[in-house]
């Protein structure tokens, strides 16, 4: 439509008015700025004079863009989708240079006039019906003009609201239409401090309904530095278990440092009393000579025990035990324990009482015997240290049990006693190697605490297990051993 010839005629009439107006106004501001009040009819010639030059020169402008659009030759149609697709703005320039009513002065001029202390104003834009004019002052040696760039409003702003549909699907662009005291620079424009006014194009934007943010949920960042602070956290709570063990495991070992130069202490301080008597002449009594004698061998036994028992626990913490394994009966393995623990029962006042099935008896198992032995001395050690004491103070049988049982895959020997047991708040600690302390030890039974925890290990290492299970009267232990019968 626009590139008919009635179009074009009432367009360009309309521009020569408005620019003649805005020329007229212009220059109008300009020379009341600078005195016109007191210039002289001369300098009212010049300045009509000048009116006319910048009347004529936009007359010339208009004729040089007709001229070019006629010779392009370029068809309505092609036009408008050159239009539609590019919203590069259409430049007119100053009668002088033809050339530039198409595309602008070439930077080099550009800067060369600028450089005689020519004067450039700021592009100001201006709404001409439905399009944008930006428009600002050149002067230079050449002199004083006025330059113009059409812009393509529709496009412009179809591609501002683009940018932003996926935030403001609803939002709009409203012209912001200055009056001509404020293009000129006489008044403040009302809407200068609406942060909704856009800074170099007139329009105002407005939102509408805005869509809301969805939560951003877990991203692979957001994953990433879950699972590193997830594994900072565990490596902490690692190192503050790691570091209450080590201070247990000291607090424990230095308990049984202390425990064990008790125990040593005493059978020491034992053999130096009796055998300077002894050496001396001090006892004369036969009778009294013998039983100095078997308290010493029993010292001595008694330090052997706990010598064996500490060497055992050592070298299983290092991983240097030795199993010697033997294919050997039930029966034959009690009657070859029995003579010592009788002993062992008897030095405590205690019996000893062996039971096993005559099937069972027979029955043929491959198993580290000198382990076997280790762990049931030290039950009965501990029943006849405990138990004895117990039956002192209560009626009571001083019997000693030890039983063997067959419970399928394995073979349980059981040694119990009639004292008076052990406290379920005990048994946690039981199986704790140095749990003892030298204040218990000087005040209990003597040990250091550590023949039970050799004890499991050492059932553990046979395949098999040690545990306290209940009993109606006393303490109970049961020693089970893998059955792994000989061919």
């Amino acid at each position: 439509v626009r590139n008919t010839k009635d179009y074009q005629g009432n367009f360009n009439e309309a521009e020569k008015a408005k620019r003649t107006e805005i020329v007229q106004k212009t220059t109008s501001n300009r020379f009341q700025s600078k005195g016109a009040a007191k210039a002289d009819t001369n300098a009212a010639e010049q300045n009509r004079q000048k009116e006319k030059d910048l009347i004529d020169q936009a007359d010339l402008r208009q004729t040089q863009a007709q001229t070019l659009r006629k010779g392009s030759k370029i068809q309505p149609a092609q036009q408008q989708v050159e239009s539609s697709q590019s919203p590069v703005p259409q430049v007119a320039n100053d009668a002088e240079n033809p050339q530039a009513a198409g595309g602008g002065y070439e930077k080099a001029a550009l800067n060369a006039a600028l450089a005689d202390g020519s004067y450039m104003s700021s592009l100001t834009p201006i709404w001409i019906g439905n399009d944008i004019i930006l428009v600002r002052e050149v002067k230079d040696a050449r002199g004083e003009r006025t330059q113009g760039v059409w812009l393509d409003a529709e496009e412009i702003r179809k591609s501002l609201l683009d940018n932003i549909a996926d935030l403001l699907p609803d939002a709009r662009l409203q012209p912001v239409r200055q009056s001509l005291k404020v293009l000129l620079g006489e008044a403040k424009a009302p809407d200068a401090d609406d942060p909704m006014v856009m800074a170099a194009l007139p329009w105002r934007l407005m939102p509408g309904e805005m869509v809301a943010v969805q939560p951003v949920g877990w991203t692979p960042m957001r994953k990433t530095l879950a699972v590193a602070w997830v594994g900072a956290l565990l490596a902490a709570m690692a190192a503050v278990v790691l570091l209450r063990g080590v201070v247990k495991l000291s607090e424990r070992r230095a308990s049984f440092v202390s425990s064990v130069t008790h125990e040593l202490r005493t059978p020491l301080t034992t053999f130096n009393l009796y055998s300077d008597m002894l050496a001396e002449g001090m006892v004369r009594d036969k009778g009294k000579q013998k039983e100095y004698l078997l308290t010493l061998r029993r010292e001595s036994e008694r330090l052997t025990h706990l010598v064996e028992n500490v060497l055992a626990y050592s070298r299983i913490e290092r991983g240097s035990a030795r199993a010697r394994v033997e294919s050997v009966k039930v029966g034959e393995l009690l009657d070859r324990m029995c003579e010592r623990l009788r002993t062992r029962a008897d030095e405590a006042g205690m019996e000893l009482h062996c039971h096993v099935d005559a099937a069972l008896a027979e029955r043929s198992m491959k198993v580290d015997t000198t382990a076997v032995e280790q762990i049931v001395f030290n039950l009965v050690d501990n029943a006849s240290k405990y138990a004895a004491s117990d039956q002192a103070d209560t009626e009571g049988d001083n019997v000693i049990h030890l039983s063997a049982l067959d419970r399928g895959k394995h073979i349980v020997l059981q040694v119990s006693d009639s004292g008076q047991g052990i406290a379920k708040s005990e048994r946690k600690k039981l199986f704790k190697a140095f749990h003892k302390s030298a204040q218990e030890a000087a005040h209990s039974k003597p040990g250091v605490g550590l023949g039970l925890a050799l004890c499991r290990r050492l059932a553990r290492a046979l395949g098999g297990d040690l545990k306290i299970v209940d009993s109606n009267k006393g303490a109970c232990f049961e020693l089970e051993i893998k059955s792994q019968r000989s061919t």
